[in-house]
């Protein structure tokens, strides 16, 4: 059993840096700087690893302006602004779910089957955001 729960938070968390490292690779080729997804997967991975050793967000907030400019000498200006995007984007569907969740499963929202439901609805959600942005 804790074995499953392992292999399903290791697979999240690599779905996650996946789709991350898309959203910003495509958010990059908007602002005219095309990398490729290895470099991005790499900057999204040190946000991540910065983000786990210093606490409060504030890793993601020096991590991926500098894992830009030191991978891709993107300024630290245009990483900024694209990491407050992101960090908008991503408020803005945590809401969308959470006022989801309430609306379709406000009677079961403790039951086990909710979350395999919302982590359905938040890949869903993160693979049709995907397309929509590109």
């Amino acid at each position: 059993m804790i074995i499953t729960y392992l292999l399903t938070a290791i697979f999240a968390n690599v779905m996650v840096a996946v789709l991350k490292s898309f959203r910003y690779m495509n958010i990059l080729a908007v602002v005219d700087k095309k990398i490729s997804f290895f470099s991005s997967f790499i900057i999204v991975c040190v946000t991540f690893v910065m983000n786990y050793l210093i606490p409060m967000r504030v890793g993601s907030v020096i991590g991926n302006p500098i894992a830009a400019k030191l991978k891709e000498e993107i300024s630290l200006k245009k990483s900024s602004i694209i990491f407050i995007f992101e960090q908008v984007f991503d408020a803005s569907w945590q809401i969308l779910v959470i006022i989801l969740a309430f609306v379709f499963f406000n009677k079961r929202f403790s039951d086990i089957d909710f979350i395999y439901t919302l982590s359905i609805l938040v890949t869903v959600f993160f693979i049709i955001s995907y397309f929509i942005m590109k």
